[in-house]
């Protein structure tokens, strides 16, 4: 018994030991993988097919020009006056808020409008009898900031006033100007503070 186990033995570690070695062997050739032909390419025609413009080459940077950048708003808001809370349970509230809209392009923006609309939970409320709030600014110049005192009249349902009271208002705002239209992240307004873009 004890030389059929050494026999059996043997012969594994002889596997075992071939195994190894071929193993090595084939690690140590190298492997050849045959490089890709290229595939040519039809050159371009000499002229554009006929209702086509006429292509325009890329244009090349002029050195020591600067570039500049295009007119990107920001906003902050703030509350400056907290609607009372016994209010948000009536049909109507009014709401003060600071605006600055700052341009933080190198161009002027030209006929700067923003538009502000107000919802609680899902259902949006009229702001002064209207879908939405306007503020017309006109031109805010390169790098320049507009701060703007607003206020404006919420026409709620007794059901909107309670959620609101819950859950805050939430003011979606909109900055259209003719070099650029940007939305900004909801915005919600409690009794106390206004947190958001």
């Amino acid at each position: 018994m004890v030389k059929r186990l050494l026999l059996i033995s043997g012969a594994f570690a002889l596997i075992l030991l071939i195994g190894v070695a071929v193993v090595g062997l084939l690690a140590t050739r190298p492997i050849t993988v045959p490089a890709p032909t290229p595939t040519p390419i039809a050159s371009p025609r000499a002229s554009p097919p006929s209702g086509f413009a006429t292509p325009v080459p890329a244009a090349t940077p002029i050195p020591g020009a600067t570039v500049q950048r295009p007119v990107v708003f920001d906003l902050a808001i703030e509350q400056t006056r907290s609607p009372d809370a016994s209010v948000l349970l009536s049909a109507r509230v009014r709401v003060f808020l600071r605006a600055e809209l700052y341009n933080l392009g190198d161009t002027a923006a030209h006929n700067v409008r923003v538009e502000t609309r107000a919802r609680v939970g899902e259902g949006y409320v009229p702001l002064d009898g209207q879908p939405a709030f306007l503020v017309t600014i006109g031109t805010v110049g390169a790098r320049q900031a507009s701060v703007r005192d607003v206020s404006f009249e919420l026409r709620m349902s007794l059901s909107q006033g309670r959620r609101a009271q819950a859950e805050g208002i939430i003011f979606e705002v909109v900055v259209f100007s003719d070099e650029r239209t940007q939305s900004f992240p909801p915005m919600r307004c409690s009794e106390n503070e206004c947190t958001g873009p």
